[in-house]
Parts: C-alpha cells; sequence; structure tokens
C-alpha cells in the first residue's frame, strides 16, 4: 500500500521507479545514471531536483516526509515539515513542530515516522536530545516523553519483528 502516485507510474510503464532523494553534490546523478546504465537498465525518464543539506527523511506509510535541513554551512536550518504522495510535494502546517534543525535521522513506523536529534545551529553543530512522532493519520508532530542522548548524524532503522527503532551512530557535535 502506498498513496496515490509514489510507484503507480512506473508500475504502469512496466518499470522500476527509481527515487534518490539527497543532498547536491556535484555528479552525483551522472554517477547514478551511469550505474543503472551499466547494469543493464534503461532510463525513461531522468529529472533532478537540488535539496537541502542535512534534512531527514522518511515514508510515513503514507507519502514521504522530509523535515528540517540547511542550505550551507553556518546558514540558519530549516524547520519546515513538506510531504511527497509521488506527485506533488506539500509544505505541512501541524500545530506543533520541532525545532528548526540539520543533521537529525527519521525512520518510517507502522503508524507515520520517529525524528531524533540534531542540530539547531549549522555554525557549531551542538547536539540536541529530543524525539518527536509524525502522525501519518493527523498530519501532526507530537514531542515524545523520553529520547535518547543529543546527538546529530546518527542513522535509525525501524525493526519490525521487534516493533522498536533501532539507532546507531552520530556525535555529540564540534562544540
Amino acid at each position: 500500500p502506498h498513496g496515490p502516485g509514489l510507484l503507480d507510474e512506473g508500475e504502469d510503464r512496466g518499470a522500476t521507479l527509481v527515487m534518490v532523494l539527497a543532498a547536491d553534490h556535484p555528479g552525483l546523478f551522472y554517477r547514478m545514471a551511469g550505474g543503472i546504465h551499466l547494469a543493464g537498465g534503461n532510463i525513461i525518464d531522468a529529472r533532478i531536483h537540488t535539496t537541502r543539506d542535512g534534512m531527514a527523511l522518511a515514508f510515513d506509510g503514507r507519502r514521504i516526509v522530509m523535515f528540517g535541513g540547511c542550505c550551507t554551512t553556518g546558514a540558519t536550518p530549516y524547520g519546515e515539515t513538506w510531504t511527497w504522495d509521488g506527485v506533488a510535494w506539500t509544505q505541512e502546517s501541524p500545530a506543533m513542530a520541532p525545532a528548526a534543525r540539520w543533521a537529525s535521522a527519521m525512520v518510517g513506523t507502522p503508524t507515520g515516522a520517529i525524528l531524533v536529534g540534531g542540530s539547531t545551529n549549522a555554525a557549531n553543530s551542538e547536539a540536541i536530545g529530543d524525539a518527536w512522532q509524525w502522525s501519518a493519520e493527523t498530519r501532526q508532530w507530537v514531542q515524545l516523553a523520553t529520547a535518547p542522548p543529543p546527538r546529530l548524524g546518527h542513522a535509525m532503522a525501524y525493526d519490525a519483528a521487534r516493533g522498536s527503532v533501532v539507532m546507531v551512530g552520530g556525535f555529540r557535535g564540534y562544540t
């Protein structure tokens, strides 16, 4: 089960849709297209969109959710929540939201997504220690009562067998 249009276009054309959301790096798109070609794939449509660095992304079971990020070192991080249903990006307007941040991590869960940590200051990268839950149904954020120690640059995955989130890596910042 996926949102309208999320995989439909590729399925209708008998093709596999490959979508990568990543920070803008010179040559990234060229290398990915070349790798697909070398693996025997035929590219029938290709688009590139510049994204922001350090944003958190997850699939909430219905759509892709993006939070935060930053455009240049030393710049103020974003505090926006965006969703993509496979057709269009929508800026959400939740009643409550996490503080603006970059270098956080987010993971999809059966009912939404969990956002943890990051830094509210791209200049000194001091890590923050909070956790937020995004509801796929209500499209709202709720701050969780407990959170791991402050960190940024970490990764998370959802362990369906245990019904829990696993977090690895990261660091406390440069301060």
